[in-house]
């Protein structure tokens, strides 16, 4: 039924296209947060044959995110284009749930490998490690120093006290975690009021990714080619992106995201980004990941536990809170 619902709307999009035609439709078995089409779309143009390849992004009857609308994702990803970050291109947003059940994105899709097969082959080589972190830190100094109001972006909201960007995403979160929480959790009620007593001043807004992680990047060849996933972006401190990538329920082997030191990590994003990394507010900003971590992965428990979701990768996300309790503890020297 979808690949028929999507063939008229594709039509209705494409008035030019003569035998339109959807081929190689599949589900995406990666990903919480949002279902996943990837297929392609043949037609005739003036009798001359052309293919693109697609990638459906569309809100499950039950999310993650669900305080996030495809349309703020889309006016995000337009405004990469043309800025050098490998971002998707997306061609259209629908919001009418007339059209397939539920608001989606449709986007041209990208070759090349992801994480899953990545930690296979970086192990044996560490050159291509090396090179990928290399472009894993470049890209996000770059998202860092875009020129956000240039690109139109100040409607996410610009903060406007250097301590606004942290109020309004401890809030966000512990409201969310609120919602969700299973049971009590003494480390997570101490950890929110150790960050109330500790935020850092930001000494600057930039376009913060808000999930920046090699699960959302793809690679080809010894290059990333595409970050993923900028549902959570917004503007704000730098060192939020910084302290989520130095999370260490992300290490792989001792190694943040399974590719680099996180002294070599820091000290590089300091000279590709030009800007000097405040080790405090890295702190405050991995204690807040964890935080941030435990609300999406109880939102998650919460939506199985209820039946509003069986996507069993759902009901492993528990396991990630040990391993989040222990970071907070260290990092605070409990």
């Amino acid at each position: 039924m979808i690949e028929q619902k999507l063939r008229d709307y594709l039509h209705s999009r494409m008035p030019e296209a003569e035998e339109l035609e959807i081929a190689k439709l599949s589900r995406g078995v990666y990903g919480a947060s949002r279902e996943t089409f990837l297929f392609e779309v043949n037609w005739k143009e003036g009798g001359v044959p052309k293919t693109q390849s697609m990638v459906l992004r569309r809100d499950p009857p039950t999310g993650l995110l669900d305080h996030i609308s495809r349309d703020t994702e889309f006016r995000i990803l337009k405004s990469l284009e043309g800025t050098g970050i490998p971002a998707p291109k997306v061609l259209w947003c629908e919001t009418d749930p007339s059209i397939l059940q539920r608001p989606f994105l449709l986007m041209e899709r990208k070759d090349g490998f992801v994480n899953q097969s990545f930690q296979k082959f970086a192990a044996s080589n560490p050159e291509l490690r090396h090179q990928i972190a290399e472009d894993f830190v470049a890209i996000l100094a770059r998202i860092h120093n875009l020129d956000w109001q240039a690109r139109g972006l100040d409607f996410l909201g610009v903060p406007q006290g250097p301590r606004d960007y942290a109020k309004q995403e401890i809030a966000k979160w512990e409201a969310i975690m609120e919602k969700v929480k299973l049971e009590p959790d003494p480390i997570l009620t101490e950890a929110l009021i150790w960050l109330k007593s500790n935020m850092p001043p930001a000494k600057e807004t930039c376009l913060v990714h808000g999930d920046y992680k090699l699960d959302n990047v793809m690679y080809q060849k010894n290059q990333i080619v595409a970050i993923f996933d900028w549902e959570m972006a917004t503007l704000g401190d730098p060192h939020d992106d910084l302290g989520w990538v130095c999370a260490r329920y992300y290490e792989v082997d001792g190694l943040l995201n399974g590719l680099m030191e996180r002294e070599w990590f820091l000290s590089r994003y300091q000279e590709l980004s030009g800007r000097k990394v405040n080790p405090a507010a890295v702190k405050f900003w991995q204690v807040f990941s964890n935080v941030k971590m435990a609300a999406i992965t109880l939102t998650g428990a919460q939506r199985y536990i209820s039946g509003a979701s069986r996507k069993n990768i759902l009901a492993l996300l528990p396991l990630l809170m040990p391993k989040l309790h222990r970071d907070i503890i260290e990092l605070l020297g409990w």
